[in-house]
């Protein structure tokens, strides 16, 4: 059974927080961020996923095996991204 597609509004409303996510790291590029500037990234870059993720793919909406597929691959991630930040502070 197919899910009504999502609503013009809350598409609209995904888009432009995506567009001001976007013009927020470009932003924060340009400062003097110092050793906050890869959290502060990966948080935006967090943020992004997340609205991508409910607003486009309607995650919520999807069969379980979907969000266990989805939630493996986050995982992965975060692993991969622990491993390399101990890496480069054991170096």
């Amino acid at each position: 059974m197919a899910d009504a597609p999502a609503s013009r509004t809350v598409l609209l409303l995904a888009t432009v927080a995506l567009f001001a996510l976007f013009g927020t790291s470009w932003w924060l590029s340009y400062l003097p961020l110092g050793r906050w500037s890869i959290p502060i990234a990966l948080g935006i870059a967090v943020a992004k996923g997340v609205i991508i993720l409910t607003a486009f793919m309607r995650l919520h909406r999807q069969p379980v095996a979907n969000r266990v597929v989805v939630a493996v691959a986050v995982a992965l991630v975060v692993i991969l991204v622990g491993l390399v930040a101990v890496d480069a502070v054991r170096r």
